[in-house]
């Protein structure tokens, strides 16, 4: 990774998705951009989230669909089998986990506050693979997933990190 202030800057614009991107691990409250990785949920439910951009309001999740493309996968896999797994269940776990009553935050050790994080409603899906099937099955998950949690938001992105 990019250590703030080392190298290139700790963010860029996605002109396309107007999403803005961080480069840093974890940036401290004076940077501009404090995006927290492998933020651990502690409940009933238990899960990890990526990426929490605390400015921007967004939850990221990293999925890679690279295997569905091998010639010869471990476990082969459709579409659309992968996009239930991957967006639909994983996604809901997350969400259902932010929602818990009692649960804890942590980052690196560090204990964090459990309200920054339940009002984000914007979660966008990163995802590493970018075919016209994927986007097409993606789509009908992230509409699922709106439908079972309509006060938050989702969207994806195709072929990596940008």
């Amino acid at each position: 990774y990019n250590e703030a202030g080392k190298g290139q800057s700790t963010s860029s614009s996605n002109s396309s998705s107007g999403i803005l991107w961080a480069g840093s691990e974890k940036t401290s409250g004076n940077d501009p951009v404090n995006n927290l990785k492998e933020v651990n949920i502690y409940g009933k439910i238990n899960t990890e989230l990526d990426e929490v951009d605390l400015v921007n309001r967004i939850i990221y999740e990293d999925k890679s669909a690279v295997k569905l493309y091998m010639d010869k996968p471990d476990v082969p896999q459709t579409e659309a089998q992968w996009a239930a797994k991957q967006i639909y269940r994983k996604g809901s776990n997350r969400i259902k986990a932010l929602q818990q009553i009692e649960f804890t935050l942590s980052v690196n050790g560090e204990l964090l506050d459990v309200n920054s994080l339940k009002s984000i409603k914007n979660f966008v899906f990163r995802i590493d693979a970018d075919t016209q099937e994927l986007k097409a099955v993606v789509q009908q998950e992230l509409n699922n997933l709106k439908a079972d949690f309509p006060d938050y938001n989702f969207s994806a992105t195709y072929g990596g990190k940008q």
